[in-house]
């Protein structure tokens, strides 16, 4: 299985937009290292942080910015491990991951600029639901996969069960950290429903807690996709699931 002949064009100005999408997560990391220099930070203010930290450890280095998911990943597991009560070291994960995010930016100049719309394929044979809260992920998803099927896309598990109310898709990738309703209990109502039960799922998944894995497994999920990914590697395995021959790469 080939990739689009125009992969690398394409993914050169996702790349460019990825790049975009940096801007507010940087003004939110300044703000956040301001509020812990005035003392430790709200669990308000370290939840929000959290989530942005967590959508750039899962997004760079598949955008070819290894360095902002180090960086992110390591301010994530600070929150997580930490408690959030020390705050220095939060002031100095949240540099290193500021850091990181303004270092790539400064490639932009070099990257095109124009945008690629995602085509809509009126005789595709697979409908898709893509659900994840980080459009980097979901527009890259859908261009990597346009060729393959038509991608409907949702930003949270309550707006894909809105959605899942309207049709049955032929296929679910599906994020596990989500605001509202997560991934893991959008899998429990789809196969609590006797008319998606079938349906197979792909979970995304930045998480390396055992629990999580096992949960989803036992719930039926037909492939798990560490986040940051390699985008040809996960056209390769969504291809895999499409023609009905999964590729499961577990751990």
């Amino acid at each position: 299985m080939s990739l689009p002949p125009d992969f690398a064009e394409r993914m050169a100005i996702l790349r460019s937009s990825y790049l975009t999408q940096l801007e507010p997560r940087i003004a939110a990391l300044e703000l956040f290292i301001k509020q812990c220099a005035r003392g430790v930070p709200t669990q308000e203010e370290l939840e929000a942080i959290r989530m942005h930290a967590h959508s750039l450890a899962g997004s760079g280095s598949t955008y070819g910015f290894a360095d902002i998911s180090t960086r992110a990943r390591a301010l994530e597991l600070e929150i997580l491990d930490g408690q959030g009560r020390n705050a220095n070291r939060l002031i100095q994960h949240g540099t290193d991951a500021l850091t990181a995010c303004k270092r790539a930016l400064m490639t932009r100049d070099i990257l095109p600029r124009k945008n690629v719309v995602p085509v809509a394929i009126s005789g595709a044979s697979c409908q898709m639901l893509v659900v994840d809260d980080d459009p980097s992920i979901t527009s890259l998803v859908q261009h990597l996969l346009q060729e393959e099927a038509n991608v409907a896309v949702a930003r949270d598990g309550e707006t894909a069960w809105k959605i899942l109310a309207e049709f049955t898709p032929d296929l679910i990738i599906l994020d596990e950290l989500m605001p509202n309703l997560n991934g893991l209990e959008l899998l429990e109502r789809i196969r609590a429903s006797a008319l998606l039960k079938s349906v197979p799922v792909v979970m995304l998944t930045a998480s390396s807690h055992n629990a999580h894995v096992g949960r989803a497994t036992s719930l039926g999920i037909v492939d798990f996709i560490a986040k940051p990914f390699v985008p040809e590697l996960f056209l390769t395995r969504v291809r895999h699931v499409i023609s009905g021959n999964p590729k499961s790469e577990r751990g």
